[in-house]
């Protein structure tokens, strides 16, 4: 007596979609089925909007708790300067200079050395502002010393457009006056959706 072989065939079929897992289903002959999930771990993904100081886009995984959040602030440390073992990477919160079309170096001066914390908690991505000389906004809104969750479509503005005056010094160009305006894309937050 023969038995069929019941494994003459493997489907592996990827199905999208934007919870907080992908799935993959996998079927093995016509009458074994099993369902994977890959859970992807939460990420913000900010990308500089019209009138920010330009940066590289970010892609951020923020710790969940027990672990320190992350920094979002200048790449130049406020007590080491230039020194620190601060660099602006795109998987960081650190916002690196730009060349200006002096040719010089060139930070936003509306950005703190330690200007806000993101962090996951409760399946949520927490932004809170660390009483920055600027503030911390969400869609317009700024910040009051809470923590707010953030959810994909938000626009976190880090700082405010500075104006020049009489007092602002020279070598200052008009990038370095301009905030950092991020759109937030989250993944791996269910319901983190505009």
């Amino acid at each position: 007596m023969a038995f069929p072989n019941p494994v003459n065939t493997l489907h592996i079929r990827p199905e999208f979609s934007t919870g907080s897992a992908r799935s993959f289903r996998i079927s093995l002959a016509t009458s074994l089925s099993l369902d994977m999930s890959i859970p992807t771990p939460p990420m913000i993904h900010l990308k500089a909007t019209s009138g920010s100081f330009p940066f590289q886009e970010k892609y951020i995984f923020p710790p969940g708790p027990g672990f320190p959040p992350i920094i979002l602030g200048v790449q130049i440390h406020p007590i080491h300067g230039q020194l620190s073992t601060r660099r602006a990477l795109p998987t960081n919160g650190y916002f690196g200079p730009i060349r200006a079309g002096t040719g010089n170096m060139v930070s936003s001066v509306a950005l703190g050395a330690n200007h806000a914390q993101i962090w996951t908690a409760n399946g949520q991505i927490f932004i809170l502002d660390t009483e920055s000389p600027f503030g911390t906004y969400i869609n317009d809104e700024r910040l009051d010393g809470r923590p707010r969750a953030l959810k994909t479509g938000d626009v976190v503005r880090l700082g405010i457009q500075l104006k020049r005056s009489q007092t602002t010094p020279a070598h200052v160009t008009e990038e370095q006056l301009l905030p950092i305006i991020a759109r937030v894309i989250l993944t791996g937050i269910p319901g983190a959706y505009a």
